[in-house]
C-alpha cells in the first residue's frame, strides 16, 4: 500500500510539473531567464517616488509615452527621465530578446513545440488518405482510359469492316455490271 501511494503521488507530481502544452514549455524555459526586474533600484524609487507603488510586487503596468509616465492609478509624471528609463529598458529587453534565444533549454522547447506542431500539422493534413485517394482516382481513370481506347479501337475496326464492306459490295457491282456489258474482267 506505501508503494502504491508514494508511486500515484510520485505520478501527481510529475503531472503538475511538467508543463501541459509545448508552447508552456517555451514559456516556462523563458521564464527561468527572466530577470526578476526590468527595472534598475534607481528606476524603481523614481516609480515609487513617482506613482507611489513598487510596480515588481504589485506587478503593475505603467503607460510610458515620450517624457510621460502614467501611473497604475491614472497620476501622470511628465518628467525626461522617463523617456531616459524607457530607452534603458527597452534596450535591456532587446538584449535579453536577442540573448534568451541563445539559451539550449529554450531552443531545445521551441524545437520540441515546432516538431509537435508540424507533426499535428501532417496529421490534421490526412496527407496518407488524400495520396491514397489520389492514386485510386488514377487507377479509375486508366481503367476508363482503357476501355475508351479498347471502345475507340472496336469503333474503328468496325468502320473499316464497314468501309471494307461497302468497297467489296461496289466492286462486286462493277463486275456485275461489266459482265452484262460483255466486258470481262479479262479485258
Amino acid at each position: 500500500m506505501k508503494h502504491a501511494l508514494l508511486l500515484s503521488l510520485g505520478l501527481a507530481f510529475v503531472a503538475t510539473a511538467a508543463p501541459a502544452t509545448p508552447h508552456d514549455a517555451i514559456g516556462q524555459a523563458i521564464e527561468r531567464h527572466t530577470p526578476q526586474s526590468w527595472f534598475t533600484p534607481e528606476q524603481k524609487a523614481f516609480i515609487q517616488a513617482k506613482c507611489g507603488v513598487d510596480v515588481d510586487s504589485n506587478h503593475r503596468n505603467l503607460n510610458i509615452q515620450k517624457n510621460v509616465m502614467t501611473c497604475p492609478d491614472g497620476r501622470t509624471a511628465d518628467d525626461p527621465y522617463v523617456k531616459v528609463m524607457s530607452e534603458d529598458i527597452s534596450r535591456r529587453v532587446n538584449e535579453f530578446t536577442r540573448n534568451i534565444m541563445k539559451q539550449a533549454d529554450v531552443q531545445r522547447a521551441i524545437a520540441l513545440a515546432t516538431s509537435d506542431k508540424v507533426r499535428k500539422t501532417i496529421a490534421d493534413a490526412h496527407i496518407e488518405e488524400r495520396v491514397a485517394a489520389a492514386m485510386a482516382h488514377a487507377e479509375a481513370a486508366r481503367e476508363i482510359s482503357a476501355r475508351i481506347d479498347a471502345a475507340q479501337i472496336d469503333r474503328q475496326v468496325r468502320e473499316a469492316l464497314a468501309q471494307a464492306e461497302i468497297g467489296r459490295k461496289t466492286a462486286e457491282r462493277v463486275r456485275e455490271s461489266l459482265a452484262k456489258s460483255g466486258l470481262g474482267e479479262t479485258h
